[in-house]
């Protein structure tokens, strides 16, 4: 048995191992897969009234013990401080009741493999502990490549820093390092590719097609611009880089009305709307979408990206294209993508160049951070995970 978490990345994946037993943590991802024509459980049906008993026990016993816990408040807020000294216990059982129940659950499925896109979120990660206690193989398929950049805090402050997975498969070189670095055993990493890359092996179809399906002229050359959106789960996230970076691309847009605009929003960010509002209250006609990135990249004669971003190295794939991150502090050891500050005139210039200028040598910047594009990687990682569920 394998126990998946919900990763739409992993479908191709999952195809090549349906004639093992494939269970999901989530039932939406398991209809997702029979829909798809590959039988898949949720782990939900391993539970019964004997598991929901033993952890509504488990979660009291654990809540009496934070109960009796001296907890110091010093230095917070009187809100945290109320929530430390009194609310915790309250917080804490929903989510201690949950963990319980995860655990029992899988001690009654007893997957012989366990696979995540991340092992740092709250229940993939309960997930990898569970299999690290058991001495059962997790293998995480990372569902992004994290990027270097100035504002990176040093190894072991950051929550990706954290490494739970006893295997990990790596797109290149790059991320393989990463991971290194941060203690995880080179003995226990493959590049492999990762799946979510294998489409960029297959050609996205003619530019001409592109343009017409957004409406854009192809002898007209067509800016692409890659908005992201506020984290604000930690408070690096909280900040107006998103919205000021967006505000100067628009005042450079604004100066070059002979270009054509395609604005890419993030799809977890829920801000096209308000990308739209802004370009048309700033006078600039753009296409402005969350989905159709493959297309809008076909179309583009260049990207502008915010910050970092993995979109930056599917567009690489497309030879032609010029990179421009705004920011700054995005790959500062890769020539191969222009660096600007978030100021009209510095996007305008560094847009003007792009198209001005022959198209940048790409392969360099592909292979260290994707590694190997042939279309081959879920095929890669799913003979692997065979070797680690044998």
């Amino acid at each position: 048995m394998i126990l998946t978490s919900f990763e739409p990345h992993f479908i191709p994946l999952l195809r090549k191992l349906k004639d093992l037993e494939l269970v999901t943590l989530h039932p939406q991802f398991t209809k997702m897969l029979t829909d798809g024509d590959v039988s898949a459980k949720s782990i939900g049906d391993f539970m019964d009234g004997d598991v929901q008993s033993k952890a509504a026990e488990d979660a009291v016993r654990l809540l009496t013990a934070v109960a009796a816990t001296k907890f110091s408040a010093n230095g917070l807020s009187p809100a945290s401080s109320t929530l430390v000294g009194t609310k915790l216990p309250v917080y804490f059982y929903p989510r201690l009741m949950d963990a319980a129940m995860m655990v029992h659950v899988l001690d009654k499925a007893k997957p012989k493999l366990v696979l995540v896109h991340n092992d740092v979120e709250p229940m993939p990660r309960l997930v990898a502990l569970w299999a690290k206690a058991r001495g059962v193989p997790c293998l995480h398929v990372p569902h992004a490549i994290y990027l270097e950049h100035d504002e990176r805090t040093p190894v072991g402050t950051d929550i990706h820093d954290l490494i739970t997975a006893s295997d990990i498969a790596v797109a290149g070189p790059f991320q393989q390092e990463w991971y290194a670095e941060r203690g995880a055993d080179l003995a226990h990493m493959r590049q492999t590719g990762l799946p979510q890359f294998d489409r960029l092996a297959v050609s996205r179809g003619e530019r001409m097609m592109a343009c017409r399906l957004f409406k854009l002229s192809p002898v007209r050359p067509v800016v692409v611009y890659t908005s992201s959106w506020r984290q604000d789960t930690n408070l690096l996230g909280c900040a107006d880089a998103v919205e000021e970076s967006y505000a100067a691309f628009l005042a450079a847009a604004k100066t070059m009305p002979d270009l054509q605009y395609i604005v890419k929003t993030h799809p977890r960010g829920r801000n096209t709307d308000e990308h739209a509002k802004k370009a048309q209250e700033a006078g600039v006609q753009a296409a402005v979408t969350e989905q159709h990135l493959d297309i809008a990249l076909n179309a583009a004669d260049m990207l502008v990206n915010v910050g970092t971003s993995n979109v930056v190295l599917e567009a690489a794939t497309i030879k032609r294209l010029p990179l421009v991150c705004v920011g700054g502090g995005a790959f500062p050891n890769d020539p191969e993508v222009v660096k600007v500050k978030a100021e009209p005139v510095a996007i305008a210039q560094a847009i003007q160049n792009g198209l001005r200028n022959p198209p940048p040598e790409l392969d360099k910047l592909i292979g260290k951070y994707l590694g190997q594009i042939d279309g081959q990687a879920s095929e890669r990682v799913a003979e692997w995970a065979r070797e680690l569920h044998a």
